[in-house]
């Protein structure tokens, strides 16, 4: 019996070189994650950004942006609550 992940914990997003933009995502994802959605602004603006089949994932932001994002966890089950929101700023 397939169940819906567990929320994603321990979210982390870590800046590249200086002036690239880049923020890579990384999460520990519960047992049975089939894919992952990465989301920005969560809350009633948020945007879906991708899902990935793994983590971590480097995406790509303005040089100073200030990003925020969340990761929910996603299977044949359905899909988890959003992870607790980290932000970071792209370097």
């Amino acid at each position: 019996t397939v169940v819906v992940p567990a929320v994603p914990q321990n979210v982390t997003l870590t800046p590249g070189a200086a002036g690239s933009g880049l923020l890579t995502v990384q999460a520990e994802l519960g047992a049975g994650t089939a894919e992952v959605r990465l989301i920005r602004n969560p809350g009633a603006e948020q945007t879906t950004l991708g899902l990935f089949a793994t983590l971590p994932q480097e995406l790509s932001f303005d040089p100073a942006e200030e990003v925020t994002l969340a990761v929910s966890g996603r299977n044949a089950a359905g899909e988890s609550a959003p992870s607790a929101p980290v932000t970071a700023t792209a370097p």
